[in-house]
């Protein structure tokens, strides 16, 4: 059955009295277009059991709903209509800063027109649960709208500060940081795409804290917004594949390096016990091995790597964090608000290098994280 269509000139429907949607569709495949729908009592559109697709519509000053769909598996299609306010409709968990006509759940709305002359411009749309507990992972859909060719485009998503970064779809790079995700667009021509990130809450969060996600879209041939440029130029260094290692490949890595070999022995002798050991490569072409350890009595994870013919040590326990090798190493310990240092990384008035000298490897880590260290905590 083809569906029943409304289409033409403008069409304003007022209904101020009565507790019923003007539009009210059971079962039907209805279109409506450049239709006006307002100042119903109850809802502009009442949807059950049939599909309905909206077209350059204005659904605004209704009583309960612009668009109410009871049964959310048929979709109802309302993208490109005019909901009475720029911010789009308003939904609780889509759109809750929508102050326009209230959508339900199973209602398609973004992007939406922003004027009653149907105009669609270029926008941004973050979708997720609004409200998640210590502890909980969320994942959140990032969505944009190119109203206009846009050029050298990147879509950014900021993350609410408690949300640790997991994951997310479509290519997407992480500033750490920036706390921030974005995804390297190109030149896009036109039309809408969407991509996910997933969040995972730390325990410890305050209760009934707040925060925000914000989402950008930058380009070069637009005049406001985000600078696309810093995120076209950065190169971050990101793993591009990982070989676990074999026992013995770990031996024959252990031999050819001593000082590996001494931290690895030492780390067993204290009781640390092998997960697993990789071959890493990045995408500036670099190889590294890492191993994994961990201390289960103490909570401890420890990471060890070989890289550029570098090996260090990064250790992480309920209470500290150090880093050293065997020259040395430093330690910030939050528990007792106590930084210290050791060896050829002893702690030194931190200071410019003096022109012509140079820095250690010790040294010059320290210079960076030490003030960094000390500012987080």
């Amino acid at each position: 059955m083809p569906p029943f269509g409304m289409a033409g000139g403008l069409l304003p429907l007022q209904h101020e009295y009565s507790t019923k949607a003007l539009i009210r569709n059971f079962g039907g495949d209805v279109v409506l277009e450049n239709v006006e729908l307002t100042q119903s009592g109850a809802a502009g559109v009442y949807a059950e059991n049939g599909p309905m697709t909206l077209r350059k519509c204005r659904i605004t000053a209704n009583g309960t709903h612009g668009v109410f769909n009871s049964t959310p598996k048929f979709v109802v299609d309302a993208r490109q209509v005019c909901w009475g306010d720029p911010s789009g409709p308003y939904h609780r968990t889509k759109n809750p800063n929508g102050s326009g006509n209230q959508v339900s759940d199973g209602v398609l709305f973004f992007p939406w027109a922003v004027d009653e002359n149907g105009t669609v411009p270029t926008q941004v749309l973050v979708e997720g649960p609004a409200r998640v507990s210590p502890g909980d992972s969320a994942e959140y859909a990032v969505s944009y709208f190119a109203g206009e060719p846009l050029e050298d485009a990147v879509l950014i998503a900021a993350l609410p500060a408690a949300g640790e970064f997991v994951d997310a779809t479509g290519g997407a790079i992480f500033w750490p940081e920036r706390h921030e995700v974005y995804w390297r667009l190109g030149n896009v021509a036109g039309g809408e795409g969407s991509y996910s990130v997933r969040l995972r809450f730390a325990w410890g969060v305050p209760d009934g804290s707040s925060d925000n996600m914000l989402a950008f879209l930058a380009a070069a041939n637009l005049p406001a917004g985000p600078d696309a440029s810093e995120y076209l130029a950065r190169d971050p260094r990101l793993i591009t594949s990982e070989t676990v290692l074999s026992e013995a490949e770990l031996e024959a890595e252990l031999a050819g390096n001593a000082e590996l070999a001494a931290l690895f022995g030492a780390a067993v002798e204290e009781g640390f016990l092998l997960p697993q050991a990789a071959r890493v490569s990045t995408s500036r072409g670099e190889s590294a091995i890492v191993v994994t350890l961990m201390h289960p009595e103490r909570g401890a994870l420890l990471f060890l790597s070989l890289a550029g013919g570098r090996v260090a040590g990064v250790r992480y326990e309920r209470h500290a964090f150090r880093m050293y090798d065997s020259a040395g190493g430093m330690e910030w310990d939050w528990a007792l608000d106590r930084f210290s240092s050791w060896g050829a990384w002893a702690e030194q008035p931190l200071a410019a290098r003096a022109a012509g000298g140079s820095l250690s490897f010790a040294r010059c880590f320290f210079n960076c994280v030490a003030p960094k260290l000390s500012l987080a905590v």
